[in-house]
């Protein structure tokens, strides 16, 4: 006899023991590519992807466990990947069970991320597999050298750190450098700290990333011991004597390029387990200086021109002002403030008029106009001196080095034109009476030299010269002594015929 089954209805309950194969089939390959994508994507994504991809995965469980919340298997089947995803978001812990994931699925984004849901954590560049030198320098002007010497040791020392090395100078211009060891993980906080000690100047932070080096130093060192080991045993082994000095030699050579590796790996495990500082902290110099403007203008009226103009001509004999700027260009108040010129003749005790401002102080960055009324008669070119005493501001006596400043500037003078009179005329007579006397004087005083050869040479022509007149000249041939005539006087001889007239030429000689 055969009994069939009643199938119950497609809506009906389905008893606790019943299976759905199809349904938790389906249901674990989706939760396997779930996480198979997760893991994927958890590697090379930002936070806020991973947010995203933790929503998806944690909806996607939600469908899941709702497929197979009537079956026992199916839960269980569902329990490690929920888990999984739960633990990727920093949920419950591990082996929860469905109701585990789901907790973690409704956890926030935020309070997966960071401490507090405050954002994502930053990671110390340490903790990122690298072996990295932390390197810095730093420089701090500070009032007192000694006394923030001890505060960033101090300061240093409380996060971890200790002093390292020192070098201390005193002195007007007083200096430290301190190093200082640190860990990687409190170098920020150990920056700030020194930083806080005075003015900081000047900060250079560098990071030198080794990790090459000590993974090539490491596998040097490992082949270097092998090399050891073996020379060792066949040193141990050799039993000629010849062969037994080479290999020692050889391992004597081969054991100190091994320590000398070992000793290289030491000094990068330091440097790198250490971060250094090195804090340079100088004297706060306070810079103490004053300067003065000279300019110059036509007339007196008490200054109220001041400052004049770059470059003055007044007629000679005429009122001119002369106006001094002068401005404090240092950190601290100057006092005793003096103005002197040795070509006007001010001196400390000459009565100046102020414009603005006074003599009797000056605050760092004021200045304080002042004039002196002169009446020059030809050019000038002025040498203004300002010399004054530093002071703190609470003490009234100075409390530095006097300051000085100096400037110079050409107060220039001209005649005005007027009518030529009789003393002009004299003037110009005389001008040219002592330009004649000059030409005169620059004549002669080119003709002496030139008589010491010119004399020689002319006395020399006159006596001969004068030779050639004694000596005369050739002796005339003698004439013919005529004979005496008859009376037997002295008369003369007649003179001689006159020469016949030449004939015309082409004379004949007929009739």
């Amino acid at each position: 006899m055969t009994r069939t089954k009643p199938t119950p209805p497609p809506d009906a309950p389905q008893a606790p023991g019943g299976r759905r194969p199809a349904t938790r089939l389906v249901a674990a390959l989706a939760a396997a590519a779930l996480l198979l994508a997760a893991c994927g994507d958890s590697s090379g994504s930002d936070t806020s992807e991973a947010a995203t991809d933790g929503t998806v995965l944690d909806q996607s469980a939600k469908n899941a466990s709702a497929d197979a919340q009537d079956t026992d298997a199916g839960g269980a089947e569902l329990s490690a990947p929920s888990t999984t995803v739960a633990a990727a978001g920093a949920g419950p812990a591990a082996g929860a069970g469905t109701e585990g994931a789901a907790a973690g699925a409704d956890t926030p984004p935020s309070a997966a991320l960071g401490a507090g849901g405050g954002g994502p954590a930053i990671p110390n560049p340490a903790d990122l597999g690298r072996q990295l030198i932390f390197t810095a320098d730093v420089e701090v002007e500070v009032d007192d050298v000694a006394a923030a010497t001890d505060a960033a040791t101090a300061a240093v020392a409380q996060v971890g750190g200790f002093l390292f090395g020192q070098s201390t100078t005193g002195g007007a211009e007083a200096s430290s450098q301190l190093t200082f060891k640190v860990k990687p993980d409190v170098f920020d906080q150990a920056l700030d700290a020194l930083g806080a000690v005075g003015k900081l100047r000047n900060q250079t932070v560098s990071t030198d990333d080794v990790t090459e080096r000590v993974v090539d130093l490491d596998s040097r060192i490992q082949v270097a011991q092998l090399g050891v080991d073996r020379l060792r045993t066949a040193l141990a082994e050799t039993t000629n004597l010849k062969d037994y000095a080479e290999i020692e030699a050889l391992l004597l050579q081969r054991e100190s390029d091994l320590e000398v590796m070992k000793g290289q790996q030491r000094t990068l495990a330091d440097q790198v387990a250490l971060a250094t500082i090195n804090l340079t902290l100088t004297q706060d110099r306070l810079a103490n200086n004053i300067s003065v403007a000279v300019s110059a203008y036509e007339g007196h009226d008490q200054g109220v021109g001041c400052p004049g103009q770059g470059e003055a001509r007044i007629p000679a004999g005429d009122a001119a002002t002369v106006c001094f700027d002068i401005t404090n260009e240092g950190d601290q108040t100057l006092t005793e403030i003096a103005v002197t010129d040795t070509v006007l003749g001010i001196d400390g005790e000459t009565e100046l008029i102020e414009v603005f401002g006074s003599l009797g102080s000056l605050a760092p960055g004021q200045s304080v106009l002042v004039a002196y009324e002169a009446e020059p008669e030809r050019d000038l070119r002025l040498r203004t001196r300002v010399t004054a005493k530093p002071t703190n501001g609470v003490d009234p006596e100075a409390t530095g080095a006097p300051v000085d400043a100096q400037a110079t500037f050409d107060l220039l003078t001209f005649e005005p034109d007027r009518d030529p009179g009789f003393g002009d005329g004299w003037s110009a007579g005389g001008s040219v009476l002592a330009a004649l006397w000059t030409g005169v004087t620059v004549t002669l005083g080119f003709l002496l030299p030139l008589l010491v050869i010119l004399a020689p040479l002319g006395a020399a022509a006159w006596w001969a010269l004068r030779r050639a007149r004694r000596t005369g000249g050739p002796a005339a041939p003698a004439q013919p002594t005529a004979p005496a005539g008859p009376s037997g006087g002295d008369n003369p001889p007649p003179p001689p015929p006159a020469p016949p007239a030449p004939e015309p030429v082409g004379a004949g000689t007929g009739s």
